[in-house]
């Protein structure tokens, strides 16, 4: 058997290891390289070793060492992308089989995952590729992602890789299906992160930030309360996810890919389940967002319900922005998650002409509406679509962007007494802030729910779930169901139950970016349940009280006036332990003594507050410096007005799990009220460089 990777061996480890001649100074200069990166992946028995005899260039010894030349070390981007190819090589040479090893395969991986990885460093240090052998790097660029998929090499190419190794070639053509294995498989983990969704998940060339300020590897230099957006990858998450995927890459080089990605994406849905203490009678349905789960939701109830359908939206002010356009059947991006070009609003092939009524939580003038008003509209809509002979489909909101659930549960009880099984009800529990209880309670009930793995469980973004009662899955198995043709751009086939014939016309295929992010976020959620549920709830009241204070004594910042409760029957005492009725996001405006800043400004700040702006400094005193040097991501900006009128936007300081979950790695409970305080104290630097920057940007 090939050897695993093994947790807690380390490549910093690994340099010491190796009783060899390497100077102290040479050492050191290793470890500062391999601090420059959180991606490299960790590896069982191959050391990193400095070479004298090759200073320019590198050589790898296969199952033993990768040797980078002394030259080479001083240029530390330089040596990662040398790292990053032997690393890559050698993960494939240890799983394959050993009687019969074709490292053409270890060639072509290695190069396929390096160039991808150059991809996914700064622009500014792109250069560091022209210290690497000229004609080594002229064969890692032809594997460029815009380049084609899998390069053919020439047998002197080959020869000029095997330089690198001194390896033995085959003869004859390289087997159809271990290539297969590398296009699936050849990716470093931080860009698998990134495949099978749509723009959303693009970084830019500079900071290498997706829109939402996340990066798709981890990030531990950034202050991160931003989980009712998104969050970039923990360590430990990613680790382990790069974990899975040499696991897969074994299991494919012996089992094929077909039949190991299929393990693995039924073993995905076992462990949602699992993690989420889900019935096991419940069916999932897997999306690569929370917004791709609404239009594959919007898909099926046209595949199930004849009659017209109107989608009652509750909270449209305060839910995803593409949400409504999917629940009409239009594309809500330029891109699919399966990369196909559409035109954002254009109607997806095959879809009805749906119906959407909006029930925004807000009036015009910026003011929540009480739950009376907001329940009163609900039930009347209902009724009216009722009577119009049409399949009412309601969605109700349990914890919006802002925080705010509705209709109250007194409302739904009425309308489950009233209609019964006529009205299809759906919750919106996208930030997923919620106990297993709760979200069983749901499922007791018939309601369908979806889901997301990147908010308050601060997977990676993005990944979507629809948790579908039995009732519903047995029903709508059904063989004469269709999914509109549409989604053959959107979704694979094995995304839909297997024993459901609704998705037949699906292509065949596995979006395994989907997968491995949710993988991610399955970690985070075991992390988080499996810290011990008292602690969890000291820990959330200890956070939480004191954002809302620090929110409240700052005077640049003004919380949203709104006292969000969670909304009951009048009969039903409210369980304050519980996450779905404890305040874990809190919104505020930014002022001036005399104003609240404009959408644009706020826009802008929150921009800068994510950003090192040491190099900005000048002659700052040394306390600024140090606050303006840490990047701070919280929740972007969420338009609203303000009480005077301005159109502005608040901004959103979140709890998330791995606020508990850090605290308990070491397992110790001083240990973890002291992580707690450590993280109460980073939401006071935040609040600090806000009051920095408004001193620098704003005229006061």
């Amino acid at each position: 058997m090939a050897k695993r990777t093994a947790e807690n061996d380390t490549l910093v480890e690994s340099i010491f290891h190796e009783h060899s001649t390497e100077s102290l100074e040479e050492r050191i200069k290793l470890i500062r390289i391999l601090s420059r990166s959180s991606t490299l992946p960790k590896v069982e028995g191959i050391l990193i070793r400095s070479m004298m005899s090759r200073p320019d260039g590198f050589y790898i010894h296969a199952g033993h060492s990768i040797n980078i030349g002394v030259h080479l070390l001083s240029n530390p981007i330089a040596a990662l992308l040398c790292l990053r190819y032997g690393i890559e090589w050698q993960i494939w040479y240890q799983r394959m089989s050993q009687d019969q090893i074709d490292v053409r395969i270890c060639d072509l991986a290695a190069c396929r995952v390096t160039a991808r990885f150059y991809e996914l460093i700064p622009q500014e240090d792109k250069e560091a590729i022209d210290q690497i052998p000229a004609d080594i790097a002229e064969i890692i660029l032809r594997f460029r992602s815009d380049r084609e998929d899998i390069p053919h090499l020439d047998p002197e190419t080959y020869e000029t890789l095997g330089i690198l190794h001194n390896q033995t070639y085959m003869d004859g053509p390289i087997d159809e299906e271990l290539l297969e294995v590398v296009r699936h498989l050849a990716h470093p983990t931080e860009a698998m992160l990134m495949l099978g969704g749509d723009l959303r998940l693009n970084v830019d060339p500079i900071q290498l930030l997706n829109k939402y300020g996340c990066r798709p590897f981890p990030r531990p230099e950034a202050l991160t309360f931003a989980s009712s957006t998104a969050t970039s990858v923990s360590n430990v998450a990613f680790n382990r996810t790069e974990t899975k995927r040499q696991y897969l890459i074994e299991s494919a080089l012996h089992k094929g890919i077909r039949e190991t990605l299929q393990r693995f994406a039924s073993h995905l849905k076992t462990k949602l389940r699992k993690a989420l203490a889900l019935p096991e009678s419940v069916t999932l349905i897997l999306a690569p967002s929370g917004t791709d789960i609404s239009l594959q939701l919007a898909g099926i109830c046209q595949a199930v319900y004849p009659e017209q359908k109107v989608h009652i939206l509750v909270a449209s002010d305060e839910t995803g922005s593409g949400v409504p356009l999917a629940l009409l059947g239009r594309h809500f991006s330029d891109r699919t998650a399966l990369g196909f070009e559409v035109t954002k609003g254009d109607q997806i092939n095959g879809f009805d002409q749906d119906e959407l009524i909006k029930i925004p939580l807000r009036n015009d003038q910026g003011d929540l509406r009480s739950p009376a008003d907001i329940d009163e509209e609900v039930i009347r809509t209902v009724r009216r679509v009722m009577k119009e002979n049409k399949q009412p489909v309601l969605h109700v909101m349990d914890q919006s962007k802002l925080g705010y659930s509705a209709p109250s549960t007194g409302a739904l009880k009425d309308l489950d007494q009233e209609f019964g099984k006529r009205l299809l009800k759906i919750v919106d529990n996208s930030q997923l802030r919620m106990d297993q209880e709760d979200i069983r309670a749901y499922i007791k009930r018939n309601y369908l729910m979806t889901i997301t793995g990147s908010k308050y469980f601060t997977g990676p973004p993005f990944s979507g779930a629809l948790i579908i009662p039995k009732k519903y899955a047995t029903k709508w198995a059904a063989p004469d169901n269709k999914l509109p043709e549409g989604l053959e751009e959107y979704n694979c086939k094995n995304e839909c139950p297997s024993s459901w014939n609704i998705g037949r016309n699906l292509p065949k295929c596995l979006n395994l970016g989907l997968y491995m992010r949710w993988y991610s976020a399955i970690v985070e959620i075991q992390r988080y349940f499996n810290t011990p549920i008292s602690l969890r709830y000291l820990g959330i009241e200890m956070f939480c009280n004191h954002v809302a204070q620090a929110i409240e004594q700052a005077p640049f910042l003004e919380p949203l006036p709104d006292t969000i409760e969670p909304v009951k029957a009048p009969d039903e005492p409210i369980d304050r332990h519980m996450l779905k009725n404890r305040r874990t996001i809190f919104p505020f405006f930014i002022r001036t003594p005399d104003r609240v800043l404009t959408l644009d400004e706020v826009t802008h700040l929150y921009r800068l507050l994510n950003q090192n702006l040491s190099d900005q400094m000048g002659d700052a005193p040394e306390e600024w410096d140090r606050i303006a040097s840490q990047a701070c991501h919280i929740g972007q900006p969420v338009k609203a007005i303000h009480k005077d009128g301005t159109v502005s936007g608040v901004v959103r300081i979140s709890l998330g799990a791995r606020v508990i979950s850090e605290s308990w790695k070491d397992r110790d409970v001083s240990i973890y009220f002291q992580k707690i305080e450590e993280q109460m104290n980073q939401v006071d630097i935040i609040v600090r460089k806000i009051d920095y920057l408004l001193s620098q940007i704003i005229d006061i």
